[in-house]
């Protein structure tokens, strides 16, 4: 991803779902470099408890036995 995109979310808790989804090649790509057209989707559900897990995963992730749920704000 080259872009930035800025935009304004409440104050509050949230579970984030972080979807790739593998899109229709276009005439001018080209998957000979193994990359492939993707369109990234970031949606925001409010909760009050978040709780983390991986719903839909290929084989090469290997993600953590606990999830980090510690942060601090950027801003």
């Amino acid at each position: 991803m080259t872009d930035e995109y800025v935009f304004p979310v409440p104050k509050g808790s949230y579970e984030l779902l972080f979807e790739a989804i593998l899109i229709e090649p276009g005439e001018d790509d080209d998957p000979s470099n193994g990359l492939f057209p993707v369109r990234y989707e970031l949606t925001f559900i409010n909760a009050e408890n978040p709780y983390p897990r991986i719903l839909k995963a290929d084989k090469e992730l290997i993600p953590p036995q606990e999830f980090l749920m510690h942060a601090e704000p950027a801003i």
